[in-house]
């Protein structure tokens, strides 16, 4: 029988990796907010296709201090996404993105950038 990975854990692991130390990742914004965090949410996507992959589809939210900085992040992991095959030990395939990196005002006084893109995952 397959079994594909959860994928949000998938992606939360990978970019706590990638990330540098401190920064928060999760799939929640934390109740009390760090300076710089980093939330994944899956949603949508085809579901299976081929058979065998899974398409899933994630949009990434990224809060700072600055424009800057934030923009900065989101386009680090934008670029990870985009030239990464594996996720830790998760090989992925065909990443296509719906749009760049852009930023995403929200009502707190924290810049946020976002950007949404499928992917493929294969069972392990």
């Amino acid at each position: 029988m397959l079994r594909w990975p959860d994928p949000k854990k998938v992606l939360i692991d990978f970019l706590a990796d990638i990330l540098p130390p401190g920064v928060h990742v999760g799939s929640q914004v934390p109740v009390d907010r760090p300076d710089r965090f980093v939330r994944v949410l899956v949603t949508g996507g085809a579901g299976v296709d081929q058979r065998i992959f899974v398409d899933v589809q994630f949009t990434v939210e990224v809060w700072g201090q600055s424009e800057g900085e934030t923009s900065d992040m989101a386009w680090e992991i934008f670029s990870a996404v985009k030239h990464s095959g594996m996720w830790g030990d998760t090989p992925v395939y065909n990443p296509r993105f719906l749009g760049i990196p852009v930023i995403d005002p929200d009502n707190s006084k924290q810049s946020r950038f976002s950007f949404t893109f499928r992917v493929l995952f294969r069972p392990l």
